[in-house]
């Protein structure tokens, strides 16, 4: 399994193992007193950005990411130019205030003013 992890960050994973992640836990949502959310997230640029700056901005969210997502949050690439994070929270709410930090943690990290992030909820898992 690809994962750069530590026992008390988030996990970062290959997307197949997220989408197992992914199933176990929906079966578990019956069970506990949680919400599961979806956050899609995609590195867009003002121009067309090469695989090579796209490599170079996705190890800069990488990065963000397990600085920022606690212990239980599971992140994947789910292709060159994006990354799905599964949150478990107790308040569907505080997922807005995760997407928040994650964008503004990525700007203050992000060189390259032409490269943002576009930030959606999602309802499943994308292809």
């Amino acid at each position: 399994m690809n994962k750069i992890n530590s026992t008390n960050k988030a996990l970062f994973c290959d997307y197949n193992v997220l989408k197992d992640i992914y199933e176990y836990e929906i079966r578990q949502l019956e069970r506990r007193n949680y919400s599961l959310v979806l956050l899609l997230f995609e590195i867009c640029g003002t121009e067309e950005l090469s695989d090579d700056v796209l490599a170079q901005v996705n190890e800069t969210l990488r990065m963000c990411f397990l600085k920022t997502l606690r212990k239980g949050d599971v992140f994947a690439s789910c292709s060159k130019s994006k990354t799905v994070v599964m949150l478990i929270v107790s308040n569907v709410l505080d997922a807005a205030k995760v997407t928040n930090r994650l964008c503004e943690n990525f700007k203050e990290s992000n060189d390259d003013d032409k490269i943002f992030l576009k930030a959606e909820t999602q309802s499943s898992l994308p292809e």
